[in-house]
């Protein structure tokens, strides 16, 4: 497959104001020899977008280099054909939001991360679907009978134990799990305290008036 390689350099998100965006791009144009560099302020909206998807579509791009927000922000908005490979640099998050502004070392990494994502960018294969079949078949390492409880589903398993009588490695079809017994659930106990029986209570009515009685005669 031979590779275009198109690097695209957004400055928004205080990205431009801490790195030098254009000397990524000379790192992209002069260094890496990418065919298409572009800077825009916001890749992520409609514009920014447009102008991936219509050189794509010229095919001007089959490679993919964003240096830009996080690869775990905007992914619906940086989907596009699974023939093009794509790398995403943080840039944001890992350089302008957290370290010197237009410092020397910050512009190195800046730098170093660009180049990174332009190899990826030219060793990455494009995806292939993948379109065999899922066995519903269940393999259970050191199985037994606590092994056949822990099947999630009655569905077909394999059972594999080290310790077959034909010193194989053995797998048996086993049946559907059994199904583990239901306990009673513990009744909470109640906030009121209970009260005292009603004899216990009489017996010290009893035991006080007799102390009373005995003070009086003494």
């Amino acid at each position: 497959m031979d590779r275009k390689l198109g690097v695209y350099i957004c400055s928004g998100c205080s990205i431009g104001e801490s790195i030098d965006v254009n000397a990524l791009a000379n790192v992209a144009q002069d260094e890496c020899k990418a065919p298409v560099c572009r800077i825009h302020p916001f890749l992520c909206c409609e514009d920014g977008l447009s102008a991936i998807r219509n050189d794509i579509e010229h095919g001007e791009v089959n490679a993919l280099v964003i240096a830009g927000c996080s690869p775990r922000s905007k992914t619906d908005a940086f989907r596009f054909d699974s023939q093009v490979v794509m790398d995403r640099v943080n840039l944001r998050e890992h350089v302008a939001w957290s370290h010197e502004t237009n410092n020397e070392d910050t512009k190195m990494l800046a730098e170093d991360y660009l180049r990174m994502g332009i190899v990826k960018s030219q060793k990455m294969e494009p995806l292939e679907p993948f379109s065999d079949g899922i066995s519903k078949t269940i393999l259970v390492v050191g199985g037994g009978g606590r092994g056949r409880r822990r099947l999630p589903l009655p569905r077909r398993a394999l059972l594999y134990r080290d310790d077959p009588p034909d010193d194989g490695h053995a797998a048996a079809e086993i049946p559907a799990p059994i199904p583990r017994p239901a306990y009673r659930r513990a009744r909470a106990p109640s906030p009121r305290p209970r009260p005292p029986p009603r004899r216990a209570a009489l017996r010290r009515a009893r035991a006080g008036r007799g102390s009373r009685h005995r003070c009086r005669a003494a």
